[in-house]
């Protein structure tokens, strides 16, 4: 019955689940992320995100309900209470080199649908786009 991701975090970690391809889920009545569950969901999603060159990223989420997003352990997206469907702010980025960088995404859906999608602008890109797959990495 969690309302804001913090909870979620003071919660510490479940058990894995398996690793997830990229940041690109919605659902209606169904299943949120790998849980089984349809509702009242908590995720600490850890990996690596790459950015494959130095510039000026923006980063955003489109979630249902709270979302938080750490790189490098910087909070740089903090969408964190109940709300349906909704963008949050973007996030602007200065990555000084190329690489792999620590990224963690909490995450909770409350009831009914559930949302969470990471996009990103690229530097002297002029649209957003979905995370692709290929930009996500994990340690098992």
């Amino acid at each position: 019955k969690v309302r804001h991701v913090d909870e979620v975090e003071e919660a510490g970690d479940g058990e894995p689940g398996p690793p997830l391809p990229l940041l690109d889920f919605q659902s209606g009545a169904g299943t949120v992320l790998t849980s089984g569950h349809a509702d009242m969901v908590g995720a600490r999603i850890r990996g690596f995100i790459n950015f494959d060159r130095p510039g000026r990223w923006l980063m955003a989420t489109q979630s249902n309900d709270g979302v938080r997003v750490r790189i490098d352990g910087k909070i740089v997206i903090n969408d964190p209470d109940v709300h349906s469907d909704q963008f949050s702010m973007n996030a602007e980025l200065n990555i000084a080199a190329a690489g792999w960088y620590k990224l963690e995404v909490t995450y909770f859906e409350r009831r009914s649908t559930s949302t969470l999608q990471l996009y990103w602008q690229r530097p002297s890109g002029t649209e957003f786009e979905i995370v692709p797959a290929a930009a996500y990495g994990y340690a098992p």
